[in-house]
């Protein structure tokens, strides 16, 4: 059997190799074998692989996936199949919402908020032993320093290489 020499240099020896060559070829390299004016994937399954039907039903396909679906469906002969059965649907658990949209109790939400009021409120700005104003750990000088550096480091940049 004689292998087929793609564009790329590529060597197809069947079928099979052809469908896989086909999803990665350029449509650039498939025109180049596939045209108005020639198919040579035709020509060559026609009289090397000697299967002149499937080489008849590819001539006129010049569309790449077009044609690599007609090489796979040779590849695959669709058999009649007896339809399998369709597995039960099992049921969806049930979920419980983890907040109800019914109204709020007034009474009760009037009774968190003056057990709220004698808390007090949460910070996350504190000031560091160094006397400086810190968030989450991070001071907040060292970052509105780095933001303007950074912000004048890509407007620099930008300038540079626009």
């Amino acid at each position: 059997m004689s292998s087929f020499y793609l564009r790329n240099g590529a060597k197809v020896d069947n079928l099979s190799e052809l469908a896989s060559m086909l999803d990665s070829m350029s449509a650039e390299d498939f025109q180049h074998h596939v045209n108005a004016q020639k198919n040579d994937f035709s020509e060559w399954i026609k009289h090397t692989l000697k299967q002149p039907e499937l080489a008849e039903k590819v001539r006129h396909i010049h569309n790449k996936e077009d044609f690599a679906s007609e090489i796979r469906a040779s590849l695959n002969p669709k058999k009649e199949l007896k339809p399998e059965p369709k597995p039960e649907p099992k049921p969806e658990p049930k979920l419980e919402p983890k907040h109800s949209l019914e109204p709020r109790n007034e009474v009760k939400h009037e009774e968190n908020k003056s057990q709220m009021a004698n808390k007090p409120a949460k910070s996350h700005v504190f000031t560091g032993s160094d006397g400086r104003a810190k968030v989450h750990g991070f001071d907040i000088k060292d970052f509105i320093y780095g933001m303007v550096f950074g912000l004048i480091l890509g407007i620099i940049l930008a300038l540079i290489f626009a």
